[in-house]
């Protein structure tokens, strides 16, 4: 655009009307003129008007309307002459009026805001927090906020807020831990961001209480089938009726758990999952907890040809065809199938076929066998499987895979489990000939009862194994086996009871125990015997053989063994064994090759298992591992965060932060409590039995019961803890209403009975000595049955299914179980001064620890397990075969004992024994100070030792059974007479005398008995003082020894009518409570005073305890002790007899007024001749 010229203007001289004459008249010259328009804008400026303005900040101008500048439009023509503008004209003018600025200019000062905690909501099962704010921000102020969690002052998490009117939820919490709440704000106030902690915060503490299985060996699904009861590894469906199933869980740190099934839904993996739900019960899954408890079961897989995944159908198709080739595709329970009576295998005849444990490369197991799965192998093949969970009971050629083997081939196979039998038994095979046994196992336990003299053999894995062809190689057993082996045709080994006939056993590993009652030889490690031409080569020995040998029980020389070594240091010097470090022993075991394993069957069983370590909580500390499974032991439900609370209290100095308990034992007073729902009140005291075997006490008073009213929880005196005892709450009327009929219906002398016993119909029941006591069980047998319930499962106590389950077992047992549960109340209702022990032994049986025995079925096991077992005078080894794996003590001394170490822990067994037992017990020390003093400081193992118990529970005492009755005699009926050579035993009722025309009887009679038992035991002791002064050194030593004296069977009845009183005599106290039950007896011998054999005296005519009775005494052990002890060895003079000696010198004169010529060696006092 060119740039604008200024206007040129001229005044005209031309008239008005007469314009442009002038150029008319007066002519001028043209010139070029042009034109050009031209536009031409200008600005008009903006005014700026300034508001205040309350809601800025102050100083702060904020444009509240943007200013804008006017614009005006004028448009020109100009002329031009020659390109020079000679004049412009307006056409035209335009504008655009400007817009005014407007500013606010602030006059706000801020505040700064605050965040305040209104609410606070604990989710105790997420380990979380729910928190609700309210921001108060009337200036605008706030930035952002955060949630801090304290812990003791230190920060240990923080949140974003990202919204504060939002409910904010922190997680990732810990229980029982004291946390405070604070807010951490940021805000402006218009220079720069500032932060803050809040006035307002909130200290809370996430307190957790719930019942959790917190550990799982093994759960699993169970249910009725047939008539029967069997657990499921596996379903094909899910069942529409749930009523029948319940659930199983197994601890090794509780006692079973049996539970009501509340749901069972099919998985999306393929498996289903079993639910169980009831109050309070909770499952930790990821870092929170959901309520009720689940596990899954397998789906059951399809069956291919020759492959099966049922047992049920296994057998059938084996029981069909027994030279076919069979495979398993699963897991599978022996459960399917149901036994008849007296079947001892699922497959019956001669099978020759094929049983492979694997398919595609997956090996299987069966679980559960009760009986043998073959009865007989010929010229079969068995490989690749597992046998678990083996319970058999079975009376001969007991054994898990075969009865009997022969030309066959066994290999990688592994069992586990218990058997029991009364003739042989083994873990594999009872009886195998020519066959090859390889690169197998045994685990477990195995009993042989056997009862009479016939041969049997008990081996870890075989029992008898024979043949040039047969061999056990490569093989482990790890077990505890009992027998009771006691003549030359009995056998207990290890690895085998006997291998003969060019039999070997090689490259094998024994371990564990041998307990044989008896001391009979033929045990050994690895085998009873290789008689004869058995071979061994290549052993290693760990076990501990008791009186046995560590590799072979008939140690006769040249036996073809080879390279046998031993760890265990048994009491019998073996052989051929070789003494070897663990470590050595540990390398030559690796050198052989064994491959076979548990370990690769039972996937989802493992998946199932639980377990907890304490230590590795968020707050578990290392060094309380001991508190917190003592914790655990005092309230076995709880979750494990309150476990963890509860034992980071125990003090340091506390034995409970030391030793491990092993059992809790409420109590009222000094009675032991084992009906805990009776009783639940007045329980006011806890024994704590530790695992150095000591006991200590705490003081408890109920405090209520928990939320789901099945755990009562007690306060504990001077503790931060609290007690719940092992056992949910119930009064089991669901179980009492179905079984209580049978029970009392059940008759003592019946043939159902005998049908239990395995005796004939005309059999009598008298060497029990249990049926008064049967009727007194009886009569209160709704509070025995409530006791062994309380103790026999932690939970048993809902659902219907669980109710009927056990009911069934009792009421199909009903016999059995009051016979076993007669048999403890008999036998082992046992005092320790102010403490009777007798619930303890027979409803609890997890004192030592283990909680792996059923109450309920020992004491079934236990009335099934026969007459000979049962009898009164077996009682020592009943209770080795069939109560010690229950107890956990091997015999019944070792029983006992341990419990007197406990209670009474400054007494010693003789002392104990003599103030607990009802019989009269006098030892008489000798007056001789040098024999005083070996009698007063002698060990129980010394012939020195006058204490009762000491001397019944020797080595070479034949009558240990004599204990029980002893410690259970119901009234004083029985004496005792120690002393330095003999121990005498006799019965009230011989001395049942008319004095003053007065037979004797209750208090006058037993203070009769009692003055005659102080002076006889005089007598025998200064009888044997004088014999001590006349022997040389060496002979005074054999006067130590325990003759037994019995004062015979010769009693009177009520009427003081004499007569010789059997063992079947019920009317004799002494007979039905001691003499019976030892089994000590002997027949009238008309005309017999009374005679010795040797090794014994028994009085017939005469009685011990008159004045005659002592010199009798002094004559029969005359006949005891002539040759070899008074006459020093030298024996009687040839020719003459034995009553020259007794009668004619030695006898002791019977009063100091005989007219004859005789020793008195026992009669004190003054003779006027």
């Amino acid at each position: 655009m060119p740039e604008p010229t200024e206007v040129v203007s001229s005044k005209g001289t031309q008239e008005i009307g007469h314009e442009g004459e002038a150029a008319v008249v007066e002519a001028l010259p043209e010139l070029p003129l042009t034109s050009n328009h031209r536009t031409v804008t200008e600005t008009i400026p903006h005014e700026t008007e300034e508001i205040e303005d309350a809601t800025i900040l102050k100083n702060r101008r904020e444009i509240a309307q943007e200013g804008k500048d006017g614009l005006r439009t004028i448009e020109y023509e100009d002329y031009l002459l020659n390109g020079k503008v000679e004049a412009s004209k307006e056409i035209s003018r335009t504008e655009v009026e400007p817009t005014k600025e407007i500013v606010k200019v602030g006059s706000l000062v801020k505040t700064k805001p605050t965040v305040e905690i209104t609410n606070l909501i604990k989710e105790e099962s997420k380990k979380a927090v729910a928190v609700n704010y309210h921001l108060d921000d009337p200036t605008s102020a706030f930035v952002k906020a955060k949630a801090q969690i304290y812990q003791n002052g230190t920060l240990v998490k923080e949140v974003n807020l990202k919204d504060p009117s939002a409910q904010q939820t922190i997680d990732g919490l810990d229980y029982y831990t004291s946390y405070n709440l604070k807010t951490y704000l940021t805000y402006n106030l218009g220079q720069s961001d500032q932060e803050s902690t809040e006035v307002s915060t909130k200290d809370f503490q996430l307190d957790y209480k719930k019942i959790e299985i917190k550990d799982v060996d093994e759960v699993g699904l169970y249910g009725k089938e047939d008539g029967h009861y069997r657990r499921y590894l596996n379903l094909s469906e899910v069942p529409s009726d749930l009523s029948p199933y319940f659930v199983k869980v197994k601890s090794d740190k509780m006692k079973e758990m049996l539970l009501p099934v509340s749901s069972i839904k099919e998985t999306d993996d393929g498996k289903y999952k079993v639910t169980v739900a009831f109050n309070e019960l909770v499952q930790e899954k990821g870092s929170a907890y959901k309520d009720n408890y689940s596990f899954t079961v397998d789906k059951q897989k399809l069956a291919k040809d020759s492959v099966y995944t049922s047992f049920k159908k296994l057998i059938a198709a084996m029981q069909d065809n027994l030279a076919g080739t069979f495979k398993l595709g699963a897991d599978m329970t022996a459960d399917e199938v149901a036994l008849a009576k007296g079947q001892t295998s699922y497959v019956t005849g001669t099978f020759t076929g094929n049983l492979i444990g694997a398919s595609d490369g997956q090996p299987f197991a069966i679980y559960d066998l009760k009986t043998a799965l073959f009865d007989n192998l010929t010229k079969a093949t068995v490989k690749d499987i597992d046998l678990k969970a083996v319970a058999i009971k079975s009376q001969e050629d007991t054994a898990s895979l075969a009865k009997v083997a022969t030309n066959s081939q066994i290999s990688n196979v592994a069992v586990e489990g218990q058997l029991t039998g009364s003739k042989s038994v083994a873990g594999l095979v009872a009886k195998a000939q020519d066959t090859e046994i390889s690169n197998s196992s045994f685990t477990g336990s195995i009993q042989a009862k056997h009862t009479d003299a016939s041969p049997y053999y008990v081996g870890g894995i075989a029992g008898l194994l024979s043949g040039n062809k047969a061999k056990i190689d490569k093989v482990a057993v790890d077990a505890s086996i009992s027998s009771n082996a006691r003549n030359n045709d009995q056998f207990a080994g290890g690895i085998v009871g006997k291998v003969q006939s060019g039999a070997l056993v090689s490259h094998a590993l024994a371990s564990g125990t041998i307990l044989n009652t008896t001391t009979y030889p033929r045990v050994g490690g690895i085998a009873g015997s290789t008689w004869q031409n058995g071979r061994i080569h290549h052993v290693v020995s760990m076990v501990n053989t008791g009186d046995g040998y560590a590799i072979t029980g008939d140690q006769y020389m040249g036996a073809d063994i080879k390279d046998a070594s031993t760890t265990v240091e048994n009491k019998k010097a073996d052989l051929y064994a070789t003494s070897i470090t663990q470590d050595q022993a540990s390398e030559k075991v690796q050198s052989y090759g064994m491959t076979v394993t548990l370990d690769d069957t039972g996937q989802t069983l493992k998946d199932n298992q639980r377990s907890v370590d304490y230590t590795q909580l968020s707050q578990g500390q290392a060094s309380r591992k001991v508190a917190y499974h003592n914790i655990e032991k005092l309230m076995p439900f709880y979750n494990k965060e309150l476990v963890v609370h509860y034992g980071n209290q125990v003090d340091p100095t506390d034995k409970l932060y030391t030793t491990e308990l092993l059992d809790v034992v409420p109590m009222r007073d000094n009675d032991i409590i084992t009906d805990i729902q009776a009783n639940k009140a007045t329980i006011n005291k806890l024994m704590l039995h530790f695992a150095d075997n000591t006991i200590s006490y705490l003081d408890v008073t109920y405090k209520e019961d928990f939320k789901n009213t099945q755990i009562a929880e007690y306060s504990v005196a001077g503790k931060n803890f609290i007690f719940t005892p092992e056992a949910f709450l119930s009064d089991y009327t669901k179980v009492t209403d179905q079984v209580l009929a049978d029970l009392q219906g059940v008759e003592y002398d019946s043939a159902a009975m005998r049908r239990v016993l395995g005796i004939e119909a005309d059999d009598s029941l008298d060497p029990l000595y249990l049926d008064k006591e049967f009727e007194k069980l009886k009569a209160n047998i709704g509070e025995h049955l409530r006791k062994v319930l309380a103790m026999d499962k932690s939970i048993n106590t809902m659902g219907d299914s669980v109710a009927t389950y056990i009911s069934e077992k009792i009421k199909n047992n009903k016999e059995a179980f009051l016979l076993g549960l007669t048999y403890l109340n008999r036998w082992y209702n046992i005092n320790y001064d102010h403490i009777n022990t007798k619930d303890l032994n027979t409803y609890k049986f997890d004192f030592d620890g283990s909680s792996t025995a059923s109450t309920l079925d020992t004491i079934i096991a236990l009335g099934q397990s026969g007459m000979e077992n049962l009898k009164a005078s077996n009682n020592i080894s009943a209770y080795e075969t069939t109560l010690a794996p229950a107890k956990g003590r091997k015999t019944v001394t070792d029983l006992l004992e341990s419990y007197r170490k406990l209670f009474l822990p400054t007494k010693t067994n003789n002392e104990w024994l003599k103030t607990n037992t009802k019989a009269y017990i006098v030892e008489s020390k000798s007056e001789i100070p040098e024999v005083r003093a070996k009698q007063e400081s002698a060990t129980p193992d010394s012939n020195y030792t006058l204490g009762v118990f000491d001397r019944i529970t020797a080595p070479s005492w034949k009558l240990k059974n004599m204990l029980l009755p002893l410690l259970t005699l119901p009234e004083e009926d029985v004496y005792v007479i120690s002393n330095l050579s003999t121990l005498a035993f006799g019965g009230y009722e011989r001395y049942r005398d008319r004095v003053n025309n007065t037979v004797l009887s209750g208090e006058e009679l037993r203070q009769y008995v009692r003055a005659k038992v102080d002076q006889s035991a005089e007598w025998q002791r200064d009888h044997y003082d004088i014999w001590y002064h006349l022997l040389s050194p060496e002979y005074k030593e054999k006067l130590f020894r325990s003759v037994m004296v019995s004062d015979g069977f010769g009693m009177k009845d009520s009427n003081s009518k004499y007569y010789w009183a059997t063992l079947s005599d019920k009317a004799i106290a002494s007979i039905y409570n001691f003499f019976g039950p030892t089994g000590k007896w002997y027949g009238e011998s008309k005309g017999a005073g009374a005679y010795a054999n040797g090794s014994e005296v028994h009085y017939v005519s005469d009685r011990l305890l008159d004045k005659y009775g002592t010199s009798v005494y002094t004559h029969e052990m005359v006949h005891n002790s002539d040759g070899h002890i008074y006459f020093e060895g030298k024996g009687r003079r040839e020719g003459l007899g034995a009553e020259l000696y007794a009668l004619g010198l030695l006898q002791s004169a019977d009063n100091l007024d005989k007219d004859a010529i005789v020793l008195n060696t026992s009669i004190k006092g003054i003779r006027i001749h």
